[in-house]
């Protein structure tokens, strides 16, 4: 990749946000703000930062507090409406205003709370795999949880792929697996306090209702997480007339990296409804 990528460390709202820059500062196009889901981090993006950076859009990417590079944080600071004022906080800093906020699973929650209850901050919200709703697997995941605080990702690094990824890609894209793999095996038990965070949040359908943002749910076919009604359907018709969903083949809960071809193509078509291209 030739685009060149800046990285630094925002103080915003309390703590310290790691990030990366790419494209211009200033451009014709609206800025892109891209954020990452659980588990990974802000350099899941850079092929589709480079995408949006080479059509002139000035773009950045953070890492969630308490994940990726960006400053620890206890518990009780990781909710979602905190990392959603994190959000905000950033594109304030940085005079994003009017950005394409783009989001996938814990990411694409901080997207809708953004389309819901800071408006005035993004021109369309994309959310990738992700829910307006809480979470109906909590049972399910409060284990997983339980193991993360304590251990760390020891021994659970399979299931955790299995979350993230589709039965395609872990059985043909090995190499996209075994990076993500790595990442995952370095985590510390600190991703148990993210993760009760993700696992905690609360619904956000209501307060989407006659959302005036353009919003794009975007699902995979095989989302082991979220199936198809979760992350496209129930999110476009809560948020009514300007809402909208698609569905990608040969994906899962991590369709930006499994077919990030696929989604590009969709993230154009949303961003032309307010760039008029």
């Amino acid at each position: 990749m030739s685009t060149a990528l800046i990285h630094g460390k925002a103080p915003v709202n309390g703590t310290t946000l790691a990030y990366t820059q790419a494209g211009p500062r200033e451009g014709r196009r609206r800025p892109v703000v891209f954020s990452h889901p659980l588990f990974f981090n802000r350099t899941q993006w850079y092929e589709l930062m480079a995408r949006y950076a080479e059509l002139g859009h000035p773009v950045y990417t953070y890492d969630h507090r308490g994940q990726g590079e960006s400053a620890r944080a206890v518990r009780e600071d990781l909710s979602i409406a905190t990392l959603t004022e994190d959000a905000a906080a950033f594109i304030e800093q940085y005079r994003l205003q009017g950005c394409h906020f783009v989001g996938a699973s814990l990411g694409g929650f901080v997207a809708l709370w953004l389309a819901a209850l800071r408006p005035d901050l993004v021109s369309t919200v994309t959310a990738i795999g992700s829910s307006a709703e809480e979470e109906y697997k909590r049972a399910d995941y409060e284990p997983l949880v339980d193991h993360l605080t304590a251990h760390g990702p020891t021994q659970v690094v399979d299931p955790i792929l299995n979350i993230m990824f589709s039965d395609w890609t872990l059985e043909n894209n090995h190499s996209l697996t075994t990076t993500w793999r790595a990442v995952i095996n370095c985590l510390d038990q600190s991703i148990g306090d993210a993760s009760h965070g993700v696992i905690t949040r609360p619904r956000i359908v209501e307060k989407l209702h006659n959302c005036a943002v353009p919003v794009l749910a975007i699902g995979g076919d095989d989302d082991h997480a979220y199936p198809g009604d979760i992350s496209g359907e129930n999110i476009a018709n809560a948020v009514g007339r300007h809402g909208r969903h698609v569905r990608i083949e040969h994906a899962g809960h991590s369709a930006a990296l499994e077919q990030c071809e696929a989604v590009a193509r969709h993230l154009d078509e949303q961003f032309a409804f307010t760039d008029g291209v």
